[in-house]
């Protein structure tokens, strides 16, 4: 469960991405001016030349070809700048268009807490009022925005983006646009047309209907499908009084918003306007799809949503038209119903299609917001919803947060972090949550604490209560010596990053940082190793705790050495209660061998035994450890860690001897020399059990661990011992003094031969080679190798031919 911490691999890869399109092969077009041009000036390229590049597959204007392959996307490069546009862009073909990379390899971010820091964006697409930005329903083909601003769009349909394809946007800002007719922001046109969009911003967009969203509802008479997602993203101060509709969904659309703020937008307060932010109806009777604009098939699906500070008559309007479930969200504090049916004294008769988990609701028709659920829906879902009727906003909720690095760049709420709010840790992870908040951050609602009272579970709205939480954690001891050759690698890796000539100025800090880190943590490794410990990861593998500041924001206090301590305590070796799930089960009894201690250089748990003890089958050893925040020690979380003791196979290295030709050729290997079981750990270690040896000896006290592979029958050996070997294969294992020969004294031959051996506790090495060179071959490679060069050739052939002349 690493939450905070990438992984390492993943890191790698995204950081040399820089590298690779710095290429020959690097197919991306780079946008390299600002100004609108459209094939007049060779010398730079526009955003809009390069649409056309990409479509025609072909250099146009100022522009590279891309990829030429139709059915491949096209990569655009913008720069950091504003692209004043002069009428709409129509992309045809296949196009991501990325904006300028919106990090900081220099710096941490405050919410992963890893490399690197995420900044606003500062690439912008802007019109001037007057047109549509981004048009795609003449090519219907699929567009995927990243990282990128759209402003100032205006049209009749789709003030920012009118699209007749798919549509993606990851980290996408849209605002101060607006359609005369529909959809202020987005507009989806005809039945190829979807929307998937994460981490972005919709605010001050205005439409008199889906002044963020619009679409069409029929097609040849057929209602358009469709789906539809908004994940971790803000739609904040959209519309207006004239405004019936925010969001507005009709046709057959699969919709699915998950941990959202959709909050202080505006739709008409009037009863005859029907004005709401969330629309989801057929406007007409039930079962009557004749004149609906919504299809029975439809679905919505709300989980973990803040929906607070809406004006409009109705801030969610449904109808008994489509399913809708709606699961861990906040729907309340709105000005006029939260919640309204809309045929009105209906509900009360009719199945509206609610399903409801665990959402915090006002549920007093004489309280601001009132949510109007059928009694049908309602009269089972007393033990779950949380009733606000009586609830004050300031008790539960944090005022509105500006969009900064602590909120991932978009404006939400916080969960007041009082003991006593209602919102936090509520339900079971039958009817779940989101999987992370709105800033990305996992909720751990499924983590099981076994050593903890009060387990983590589900909070209500957008973002989750980060609470400091210690895993409980199992792990096993492995190779010492793979350990270290891993950072070494890595640590490689990074310094081949700084020496290559290409690599990019901005990425130079992050890589010093990561080849400094694992420099030392070479050094400090080794001088902490201990025979077979086992390493428990605690910082990554747990959640940290978040502070409020005083204008209510909240900042995550990263796991450090400088912030938290961690204390650890032996428990003993007895049965699993990982699988169990039975605290009652852990041993009482103490194991004297035993050890648990915090590394604070390594920031590790580690766990070793001061004896030889590998752990029996079933049985684990305990720990119990405690995390505490310094600054507040009252703040502290109980995991528990879990180990077992095995045997890490020893490591043999190959050999090489050389076979003096004109002699018996007698080698006496000494294949050992080299070889050892420093896996376990080395006997330098502080506890290497006394006496114990690296190789396997019998119990009459011969040494003879070694076990040859196929022997040349060319090839004679000779050993000082020999037994059959530990594993009860029926080989024959040697030791000693052991020598070995080819039968033909006059051999020219190279020969090799593989072994493994056996270390103290019987465990098989890997395999081996022992190369046996002869001098005599090594001679003749030296002058050509074991075959003859061209000159050689037309040598012999001549001596043949003067023989035959002579015989003549």
């Amino acid at each position: 469960m690493k939450n905070y911490k990438k992984a390492l691999l993943a890191i790698s890869v995204l950081a040399t991405f820089p590298l690779m399109a710095a290429t020959s092969d690097d197919k991306t077009i780079y946008v390299t001016t600002f100004d609108d041009e459209d094939g007049e000036n060779a010398n730079a390229c526009s955003l809009r030349e390069a649409l056309t590049a990409a479509y025609e597959n072909k250099a146009y204007g100022g522009c590279s070809a891309g990829k030429t392959a139709a059915s491949v996307t096209d990569i655009i490069q913008l720069q950091a700048g504003v692209y004043k546009i002069t009428k709409p862009l129509t992309p045809r073909s296949l196009v991501s268009i990325y904006g300028a990379a919106a990090t900081n390899w220099d710096e941490k971010d405050l919410i992963t807490g890893t490399y690197p820091k995420r900044t606003a964006l500062n690439s912008t697409i802007q019109g001037n009022g007057s047109f549509g930005l981004i048009d795609t329903t003449a090519g219907k083909a699929t567009l995927t925005l990243n990282n990128l601003r759209l402003t100032q769009g205006k049209s009749t349909r789709g003030g920012a983006i009118q699209t007749g394809g798919t549509l993606y946007l990851n980290r996408v800002v849209i605002d101060n646009s607006s359609a005369t007719e529909n959809g202020g922001a987005i507009y989806l046109a005809g039945i190829n047309s979807a929307v998937g969009i994460t981490d972005s911003v919709f605010s001050e967009n205005q439409a008199p209907t889906g002044a963020v969203l619009g679409m069409s509802c029929l097609d040849n008479l057929v209602f358009t499908p469709r789906t539809i997602t908004l994940t971790n993203s803000s739609v904040i101060k959209n519309g207006g009084t004239s405004s019936k509709s925010v969001l507005n969904f009709c046709g057959e659309p699969t919709v699915e918003l998950n941990a959202n703020t959709i909050a202080e937008n505006t739709a008409s307060s009037n009863a005859s306007d029907g004005g709401s932010i969330i629309k989801f109806t057929g406007d007409s009777l039930p079962n009557n799809n004749s004149s609906s604009i919504l299809s029975n098939s439809s679905s919505l699906s709300l989980i973990s949503n803040t929906i607070v500070n809406n004006i409009a008559y109705s801030t969610f309007l449904y109808d008994s038209i489509g399913a809708k479930r709606l699961r861990y969200n906040l729907l309340a504090y709105n000005q006029g119903y939260s919640c309204r049916y809309l045929l009105g004294e209906l509900a009360e008769k009719a199945t509206a299609n609610v399903g409801l988990w665990y959402n915090a609701l006002v549920k007093s028709a004489n309280s601001d917001g009132y949510c109007y659920m059928p009694y049908d829906t309602l009269k089972d879902e007393n033990t779950n919803t949380v009733d606000l009727s009586n609830v004050a906003q300031a008790t539960v909720l944090t005022g509105l947060q500006a969009a900064t690095d602590v909120t991932a760049f978009m404006p939400m709420y916080f969960l007041q972090s009082n003991a006593s709010n209602p919102l936090v840790n509520l339900g079971d992870t039958s009817a779940a949550c989101s999987s992370e908040d709105q800033r990305g951050i996992t909720r751990l609602a499924d983590s099981l604490q076994l050593l903890e009272s009060n387990n983590n579970s589900c909070d209500i709205g957008a973002t989750e209560l980060v609470r400091l939480s210690a895993s409980d954690l199992s792990n096993t001891n492995s190779s010492q010596v793979a350990l270290i050759d891993g950072f070494t690698e890595q640590k490689d890796f990074y310094q081949n990053l700084l020496d290559d000539k290409s690599t990019q100025a901005e990425f130079l800090t992050y890589y010093k940082i990561q080849r400094d880190l694992y420099a030392q943590k070479i050094i400090d490794y080794k001088a902490a190793q201990k025979y077979r410990q086992v390493y428990f990861d605690v910082f990554a593998n747990s959640v940290p705790q978040e502070i409020q500041n005083n204008d209510g924001s909240r900042v995550i206090q990263q796991f450090s050495a400088d912030l938290y301590t961690v204390k650890a305590e032996v428990l003993g070796t007895g049965q699993d209660v990982f699988s169990s799930g039975n605290v009652n089960n852990l041993p009482s009894e103490n194991d004297p061998a035993l050890r648990c201690e915090w590394n604070s250089t390594l920031q590790q748990l580690v766990m070793y035994r001061t004896d030889d003890e590998q752990s029996a089958a079933g049985d684990y050893s305990y720990c119990k450890y405690t995390i505490q925040l310094k600054s507040d020690p009252s703040i502290q979380s109980v995991g528990l860690a879990q180990a077992s003791f095995v045997n890490i196979a020893p490591i043999a290295v190959d050999d090489e001897y050389s076979m003096k030709y004109g002699t018996d050729q007698q080698v006496d290997l000494d294949v050992l020399a080299n070889d050892h079981d420093n896996g376990d750990g080395s006997s330098d270690q502080i506890n290497y059990p006394a006496g114990k040896k690296a190789f396997y000896v019998y119990p009459d006290g011969v040494s003879a661990p070694i076990k040859f592979g196929t022997i040349d029958s060319n090839l004679t050996i000779v050993a000082e011992y020999s037994r059959a070997c530990p594993d009860e294969s029926g080989a024959m294992c040697y030791g000693g003094k052991i020598s070995i020969k080819p039968k033909n004294s006059f051999n020219k031959f190279n020969y090799s031969i593989t072994y493994e051996f056996f270390d103290a506790d019987a465990k098989l090495s890997n395999t081996a080679t022992v190369k046996l060179i002869s001098t005599e071959s090594s001679s003749a490679s030296n002058s050509g190798g074991g075959s003859l060069g061209w000159l050689s050739v037309l040598a012999l052939m001549g001596m043949a031919a003067a023989r035959r002349y002579r015989k003549i």
